[in-house]
């Protein structure tokens, strides 16, 4: 229900339709390029495992990226 003035038109609804195509990326960059863009998989979720594996990513891409930086 919704408040409204009794001469006004009711809310229009808008129809939702379900979207097949998301997809859940991770991106990490630093204060001059990206380093890692990470593509999650289908119907999987974040858990701590596979955060842990994207951040060992993430240091290896810094390392080939900025040699001598670390």
């Amino acid at each position: 229900m919704a408040w409204k003035h009794v001469i006004s038109l009711p809310p229009r609804k808008f129809c939702m339709i379900a979207s097949d195509c998301k997809v859940m990326i991770t991106v990490f960059w630093d204060s001059k390029e990206i380093l890692l863009i990470d593509y999650l998989e289908h119907s999987r979720t974040i858990t701590g495992t596979y955060y842990t594996d994207l951040i060992g990513k993430c240091r290896v891409a810094q390392k080939e990226k900025r040699r001598g930086k670390l």
